[in-house]
């Protein structure tokens, strides 16, 4: 889950020099969107190099995440469904939770020593 771990701490560094800069809604609006934006690729990156996505371009599985998170997979997906919710197995939500953490963290964590008084 390189891929994961990098676009999360891109970001996570990112809203946080935003926060710093006192762009508090423009740092919590990133926050949201990139953090769906993080998951969605790393699901669909797992998916393109998984047994079952042997063969499958990354966008091919975009979309997959929100899809199998909500339970709306065989009505957005196909017969796919089944497959891939077998691959990905609590990925999903395991990344969201993670996401989350991380880039709550990352935005309200201890200022820099710099930043004390």
């Amino acid at each position: 889950m390189a891929c994961w771990g990098a676009a999360t701490v891109a970001l996570a560094t990112g809203c946080r020099a935003l926060v710093r800069r006192g762009r508090t809604r423009t740092a919590m609006a990133a926050l949201v969107l990139g953090g769906l934006a993080v998951v969605e690729l790393a699901c669909a990156v797992y998916l393109s190099v998984a047994p079952v996505g042997t063969g499958t371009s990354v966008t091919a599985t975009l979309g997959a995440y929100p899809a199998l998170l909500v339970g709306a997979g065989t009505d957005v997906l196909g017969d796919r469904a089944g497959e891939l919710t077998e691959t990905l197995k609590i990925l999903p939500q395991l990344l969201t939770v993670c996401t989350a953490f991380a880039l709550v963290l990352a935005a309200t964590g201890t200022p820099e020593a710099a930043d004390r008084p």
